[in-house]
This record gives C-alpha cells, sequence and structure tokens, in this order.
C-alpha cells in the first residue's frame, strides 16, 4: 500500500467493514488517510486502533500528536505526546511545545534527558 495511498485507504475502509474490530487494519486504515490530508478522521481511527488494544499504542498516540500540529492544536498534540510515554520523539515534541510555550526550563529539562539517554541523537551545532 506504500506509495498508494489513495487505494489503500480505499482498500482499509472496505477491510474495516467487513471486519471492524481488528486493530491492525483500524491502524492502517488511520496511516493511509494521514497520507491523504484526512488528518482529523486519521486521528479517529488511531484512537479506535487504542481502543480495540493495538500493539503499539504509544506509537498511535504519537502519530495523533503529529496531526494535532499539523491542524495547529498544540494543547491537544501536548495531550497525545504525553500519552506517547517514554517514546524519544514524543519528548522531543513535548519539549518544542513547551519551549513555544515560554515553559523553557521545562523543555531544557526534557532535552538534557533526551541527549544524556540518546548522545548520537541529538547533535547540538
Amino acid at each position: 500500500a506504500y506509495g498508494y495511498f489513495s487505494e489503500a485507504e480505499a482498500c482499509y475502509r472496505v477491510a474495516v467493514e467487513m471486519k471492524p474490530d481488528n486493530p491492525e487494519w483500524v491502524h492502517h486504515w488511520g496511516f493511509a488517510l494521514e497520507r491523504i490530508g484526512m488528518i482529523a478522521e486519521a486521528n479517529d481511527r488511531y484512537e479506535r486502533a487504542i481502543e480495540l488494544k493495538h500493539p503499539d499504542p504509544k506509537g498511535c498516540w504519537y502519530s495523533i500528536g503529529r496531526n494535532h500540529l499539523r491542524l495547529e492544536k498544540p494543547d491537544a498534540a501536548l495531550a497525545a505526546f504525553q500519552k506517547a510515554g517514554d517514546q524519544p520523539p514524543a519528548r522531543y515534541e513535548i519539549a518544542r511545545i513547551l519551549e513555544r510555550q515560554g515553559k523553557t526550563a521545562e523543555a531544557l529539562a526534557i532535552v538534557d534527558q533526551l541527549a544524556a539517554q540518546h548522545p548520537e541523537g541529538i547533535r547540538i551545532r
């Protein structure tokens, strides 16, 4: 389905109609929706995948947070990233949001922790 997201969206929509309780298919439908710009609908599917016990709920929350940023909803994004738990990309996004909110000390604490845990992951120039 990669690269053919309109087709993938149609396929997963039909698959989920046939088997609505499959968390993987619901997640893949959300991913396809995201790729064709249907961001709010994608988040609905990611949340449904979480309800259905998707094996990577933190990854779903990270995707939801990213989509909220695309929709220019930083508060909703922050809440989603916080639900993504200890994922380094989610923690980094939390730091970016906090810095934009003027909470520089909190943001730097997160970035310092990430830099210590992942010394090759953050490069300061």
